[in-house]
């Protein structure tokens, strides 16, 4: 397997350190553990041994990431070291050489990176900003015309935020089933919804055992250091997958995964304190994008905490990342990350302060720029 290198990630490494304003990151602001513990009016407990776990992960942690699933059950659902390894575990289990992938984008670059390093065909399913980023059925029915073993989406949508109702996922399952491929969801930023009165739904809602979804507690609930992601999927792929975990970390860390089954059991108290947080940062940005005159501009995002800004200067993306961070110890995610240009990633999750001189610094930078 030879992986191109991740886009995102090399940009963290390279810049992040030198950064006073992270309003980059993707994750809802991370919970300190006293504060966790004080929301969840419970502790660890104290004989929670330090050894390995399970390796499909403790059966009443399975069973309360069942739970967020209708009609899941925890015999279902694989706990991973986080999204990312539920990802590659997951994708190399089902991509193979001579296989198709058609791969929703912009998206994560692991999403179609690793079918890509697997030997598999990948082709794009791409959102465009003159639909607002929102995909479209028939694309992908144009795609499907030629036979594919997999489709890999990604809702809520990183970079840009957008969501989809019930409806179209129905429909999209619907057109997977009817063409032979397996529909398959990275759902990482469901739970914090920003506008409209239902959040998304899970494509496990829709398909139940049809679909392979993938989830974590980084995103939507703040916790990103505890490292537990997990996936549901049919038998044989949870049992391919699993065995490809054998080799690389074996199980998730026994603190972890004590921690975690106390954050789901506390799901809807974090859920709407980060969402109360996010909306209060979100109206920062909508007013730094407003105030802009047309140099700052996006589709406001339907969830998460993730938004794809599209800036008015003739810079490239990357350029402009460097400047920001040179120049006013600021940083995004370039748009080149996603493979298009005249945008970055922009996240809101995390302290406000923060962001609100981010935000400050950015527009006096664009300001400047021809």
């Amino acid at each position: 397997m030879r992986l191109t290198p991740f886009g995102v990630e090399r940009w963290f490494d390279a810049h992040e350190a030198r950064a006073r304003y992270n309003i980059a990151e993707s994750c809802a602001r991370p919970l300190g553990l006293d504060e966790l513990l004080r929301i969840a009016g419970a502790a660890p407990r104290p004989n929670t041994r330090l050894g390995y776990q399970p390796s499909a992960g403790r059966a009443d942690l399975r069973a309360s990431i069942a739970a967020l699933y209708p009609g899941a059950s925890a015999d279902d659902v694989l706990v991973t070291v986080g999204a990312i390894e539920a990802n590659f575990l997951a994708l190399s289990a089902l991509a193979a050489p001579g296989d198709r992938v058609i791969a929703l984008v912009p998206t994560y670059q692991q999403l179609y990176e690793v079918p890509r390093a697997q030997g598999a065909r990948v082709d794009f399913w791409q959102l465009g900003l003159e639909d607002a980023w929102r995909p479209d059925l028939d694309a992908l029915r144009r795609l499907l015309r030629e036979p594919a073993s997999l489709v890999v989406v990604n809702f809520p949508n990183n970079p840009t935020g957008v969501a989809v109702d019930r409806s179209f996922l129905a429909d999209l399952a619907g057109l997977c089933r009817e063409r032979g491929a397996l529909l398959y969801s990275d759902e990482v930023y469901r739970g914090l919804r920003l506008r409209g009165e239902i959040g998304q739904p899970s494509a496990w809602e829709v398909a139940p055992g049809e679909c392979v979804v993938v989830g974590s507690l980084s995103k939507a609930y703040g916790l990103p250091g505890l490292r537990i992601g997990w996936l549901l999927a049919p038998p044989d792929v949870r049992r391919r997958a699993h065995e490809i975990r054998e080799y690389t970390s074996i199980s998730s860390s026994a603190i972890s995964e004590e921690l975690a089954l106390l954050a789901l059991g506390a799901r809807e108290r974090i859920i709407s304190l980060q969402r109360e947080h996010a909306l209060a940062n979100l109206r920062l940005v909508e007013d730094c994008l407003a105030a802009s005159d047309g140099r700052l501009s996006w589709t406001s995002p339907d969830e998460g905490v993730v938004g794809f800004v599209r800036y008015r200067a003739s810079l490239p993306s990357r350029e402009l990342g460097r400047r920001l961070v040179d120049e006013a110890s600021t940083l995004v995610v370039p748009g080149e990350c996603f493979g298009v240009e005249g945008h970055f990633r922009l996240g809101f999750g995390y302290e406000t302060p923060t962001l609100a001189a981010g935000l400050d610094r950015l527009s006096h930078l664009v300001a400047a720029l021809d």
